[in-house]
C-alpha cells in the first residue's frame, strides 16, 4: 500500500476561517445577529403592542374612566397590585410604548402619589436600562463603522462627564425618554452612570405625572401630558442648564 496522504490544511484552519470552520464573513455576520437580536425582539414586542391597539387605551381619558376601577383593585389587591404595576411599568418603559407617560400617572391613581412615584420612577428606570443595553449592543457596532472618528470624540466626551451629560437630556426633555435613551445608547453610556441619570432625571417629571394621575382618582378632569404644558418645558431647559453648569465652569477653568 502506498503511503497515505495527509489531509487538507493539516497545519491549521485555511486562511479567513475561524477556528469553529466558519469563514470569517459568516461568524462576523452571526455575531452581528447575536448583537441585534435583543433590539430587534423588543421592536417586535413594540409593533405586536400597536396592532393590538394598545396605544389606544394609553390616554388621559381612558385612564380616567377606569380610574376608580383601577384604584378599587389595587385598594382589594394590595400585595399583589404594586408588584404587577412594577412589571408594567417595567415593561413600558422597555418596549418604549407610546403613551408611556399615561403608565406613570396610573402609579398615581392606583397608589396615591408618593407610592405611585416610588414605583413609576423604579420602573421607568428599570426598563429605560434593558432597552439602552438592547440598543446598546444593536447600533454601536453600526456606528463604529460608520461614523468611527465622531463617535470616538462623543465617547471621549461622555467618559469626561458621562453623568452631566446623561442628565442634561432627561431634564430637558422629559417628554420623549425614548430618545434619550437611544442617544445614550449610541454613544456607548455606561449601565451605572446611565441608570442614575435616568432616575434623577426623570424625577421631576415622574412626580408631576403621578400628581396629575392621582387627581384622576378623586374625579379630577382629564387632561393632556403635563410635561408638555407651558412653562413646564422651559423650567426643564433651565434644569438642565444648571446640571450642566459644572462642566461648563470646568472648561472655563481649564482655559483659563
Amino acid at each position: 500500500m502506498g503511503d497515505a496522504q495527509d489531509p487538507p490544511y493539516d497545519d491549521g484552519p485555511p486562511p479567513n476561517t475561524r477556528q469553529n470552520g466558519l469563514p470569517d464573513t459568516i461568524e462576523d455576520g452571526l455575531a452581528r445577529w447575536r448583537e441585534a437580536l435583543p433590539f430587534a425582539l423588543l421592536v417586535l414586542g413594540l409593533a405586536a403592542f400597536l396592532a393590538a391597539g394598545g396605544d389606544h387605551r394609553l390616554t388621559p381619558e381612558a385612564l380616567q374612566a377606569d380610574a376608580v376601577a383601577l384604584a378599587d383593585w389595587a385598594y382589594g389587591h394590595s400585595l399583589l397590585a404594586p408588584f404587577a404595576y412594577l412589571g408594567s411599568a417595567i415593561a413600558a418603559s422597555t418596549l418604549a410604548v407610546p403613551g408611556g407617560a399615561v403608565v406613570t400617572m396610573a402609579g398615581g391613581t392606583l397608589f396615591g402619589a408618593p407610592l405611585g412615584a416610588c414605583l413609576a420612577l423604579l420602573g421607568a428606570t428599570t426598563g429605560a436600562g434593558l432597552l439602552m443595553l438592547a440598543a446598546r449592543a444593536a447600533l454601536r457596532p453600526m456606528l463604529r463603522r460608520n461614523f468611527s472618528p465622531w463617535l470616538i470624540r462623543a465617547e471621549q466626551a461622555l467618559q469626561r462627564h458621562g453623568f452631566l451629560w446623561l442628565l442634561a437630556p432627561r431634564l430637558a426633555l422629559p417628554f420623549a425618554p425614548f430618545a434619550v435613551t437611544l442617544l445614550a445608547a449610541a454613544l456607548g453610556a455606561r449601565l451605572r452612570p446611565f441608570l442614575a441619570a435616568t432616575a434623577l432625571g426623570s424625577l421631576p417629571g415622574t412626580v408631576l405625572l403621578t400628581l396629575q394621575g392621582a387627581a384622576l382618582a378623586v374625579g379630577a378632569p382629564a387632561r393632556a401630558n403635563i410635561l408638555l404644558a407651558w412653562p413646564i418645558p422651559l423650567i426643564g431647559v433651565g434644569l438642565a442648564l444648571i446640571a450642566l453648569s459644572p462642566m461648563v465652569l470646568g472648561l472655563r477653568a481649564r482655559k483659563d
